[in-house]
């Protein structure tokens, strides 16, 4: 499988252009914070986010738990796709989600900050710490079946400009 890095600061507006990321680079998988999302949909998996104690985040995030890691090995064999974007705060970080999933290494490392400019990465940052805002890289009805009773929004994202613009809703 060939894997894709998305590395970033948390708070920093990974998971918020994670599928930008997969449509600019045909990816159909993509693993953010303990959840496996194939083609905007979530596959697998329990996401970070909900974790209160900031430890048993980082455990679920970098799949850590049996029952949890062998779930997203489990439907990785299912979709036979060969393409996965990986996101997370940092390249160790994503070297142990990569290598508790047993795949072959990482096979392009995409920067944050090379994908976003200073302005937006400082906004993201600020939104996390002042509003406690996560994004999660699909549709808001999928998002309800994960967080039932939360407060959500919806996100209408454009990429791009003109017929090749990207829209997407998070």
């Amino acid at each position: 499988m060939y894997v894709y890095a998305l590395v970033g600061v948390s708070g920093s507006g990974k998971s918020h252009r994670a599928a930008f990321v997969a449509d600019k680079y045909n990816i159909p998988l993509i693993l953010d914070d303990g959840l496996l999302i194939y083609k905007g949909r979530v596959l697998a998996g329990k996401s970070a986010k909900r974790d209160k104690r900031k430890i048993q985040a980082i455990r679920t995030a970098i799949l850590l738990e049996e029952d949890h890691l062998n779930e997203i090995k489990e439907a990785l064999a299912d979709v036979k796709e060969e393409k996965i974007l990986v996101l997370g705060t940092s390249m160790r970080m994503i070297e142990r989600i990569v290598s508790n999933l047993k795949l072959d290494g990482i096979d392009k490392i995409i920067k944050n900050n090379e994908i976003a400019n200073k302005d937006e990465i400082k906004k993201a940052i600020d939104t996390r710490k002042k509003e406690g805002k996560h994004v999660i890289p699909v549709p808001k009805i999928e998002v309800k079946s994960i967080f039932p009773g939360y407060f959500l929004h919806s996100l209408e994202l454009f990429f791009g400009k003109g017929q090749g613009s990207i829209k997407k809703e998070k």
